[in-house]
């Protein structure tokens, strides 16, 4: 039952950090584009580039393993392995 309200406290957390970020970011705009004008878009874009290397940089595959689920599966087929009881 912890692991249910831990997932639903991290799904939460999440949720809540995005709505937190829509706030900053209409907040920011709302400061930054009457001094700026159209200039003001550079500040989104230079926010949504460096959110993005964030994310790819994160997306990285991890390492593969010998014996994880990702082991090469015509080994596991000729030795057999791969049938399940």
């Amino acid at each position: 039952m912890e692991e249910r309200g831990a997932a639903a406290a991290r799904q939460a957390f999440g949720f809540g950090a995005v709505c937190l970020a829509f706030l900053a970011g209409a907040a920011l705009g709302a400061v930054v584009t009457p001094p700026l004008g159209n200039a003001a878009l550079w500040v989104a874009d230079l926010l949504l580039g460096a959110g993005m290397v964030l994310f790819l940089i994160e997306l990285q595959p991890p390492e593969p393993t010998a014996h994880g689920p990702g082991q090469n599966r015509a080994a596991r087929v000729a030795s057999g392995a791969s049938r399940r009881p």
